[in-house]
């Protein structure tokens, strides 16, 4: 009897230590399953939500959807009236598109018909032409051969001209020539006759290359005056026979100025009286003679 209570208090220690544990595992679960359930309630709290908004939007977009039907109804009946309308314009139009039509074929008909006549016509005008046509081919054949006979004409005289134009060059470097000459031999005879009178030659003559040819013509001009004054005056002195004073008193006053180096003057009226006497014998010469004794050196070569 004394270890009986003994043993069922151990015996009610181990238990309530069993029952003690038990509950303890029975709890931990229950915390866990509670956890699980919070977050099952949160995910679907979530889905309800989202499910809400999806019906709201949904709603909205029915809504949408209906105001847009009635508004296309809306306007399938305006575009109703206005394919009806467009349907009489059409024909309308289509009558008066037949009407216009006839009218122009009946025009172009009247058209075509003038069209003819005038073709008719033409082709008459073009006969003609064609017949006119060979009568001036055959004037134009006959001027052909006429202006080949001028043409050959032409260069007949064309030889002719260039035959005359070597020759007018000939007479014109002969004219030269020839006046360079006289030219050349009324300075020799000055020259003689101031060595005759005087001496000996005093008296500066200057050489043709420095002097152009109005130069040159005035020195033979003033070189004739001079011969010729000397000639008639010797020739009076010896009429007269006055052979004692040879020289006058003119010649030593111009024998003087030769000594002093001075030139004699010979006025340019006389120069221009001379240039115009050749000019008019001569015009054509004398004007090419002008531009070859400037150009080249033809004096210096003949004096």
């Amino acid at each position: 009897k004394s270890i009986l209570p003994s043993v069922k208090a151990s015996n009610e220690s181990e238990e309530t230590q069993r029952l003690q544990s038990e509950l303890e595992a029975v709890k931990s679960k229950l915390k866990m399953e509670k956890m699980k359930n919070k977050t099952e309630t949160a995910l679907i709290k979530k889905s309800l939500e989202e499910e809400r908004a999806s019906r709201i939007s949904l709603e909205n977009q029915l809504k949408d959807a209906q105001t847009r039907h009635r508004e296309y109804e809306s306007e399938l009946g305006d575009l109703k009236t206005g394919l009806e309308a467009l349907k009489t314009q059409l024909e309308t139009r289509d009558e008066s598109a037949r009407s216009l039509l006839n009218k122009d074929i009946d025009e172009l008909e009247a058209s075509l018909q003038a069209h003819r006549l005038k073709s008719s016509e033409t082709l008459d005008k073009h006969e003609r032409l064609k017949s006119k046509s060979k009568e001036l081919l055959k004037r134009l054949k006959k001027e052909r051969i006429l202006s080949k006979a001028k043409d050959r004409r032409i260069l007949v005289m064309k030889s002719a001209f260039e035959r005359l134009k070597s020759l007018s060059k000939a007479m014109e470097a002969d004219y030269r020539y020839i006046l360079l000459h006289l030219g050349g031999q009324i300075d020799l005879i000055a020259r003689l006759l101031s060595a005759y009178f005087d001496g000996s030659e005093k008296r500066h003559w200057k050489s043709s290359n420095e002097e152009d040819f109005i130069e040159w013509f005035a020195r033979i001009q003033a070189s004739a005056l001079w011969a010729q004054k000397q000639v008639v005056s010797n020739g009076i002195r010896n009429w007269k026979g006055q052979d004692g004073d040879v020289f006058k008193e003119s010649t030593r006053i111009s024998i003087q100025a030769e000594q002093d180096d001075e030139e004699t003057e010979v006025p340019k009226s006389v120069v221009f009286d001379a240039v115009k006497q050749v000019s008019t014998e001569y015009p054509d010469k004398l004007c090419n003679l002008f531009a070859q004794i400037e150009n080249n050196e033809v004096v210096g070569s003949q004096f």
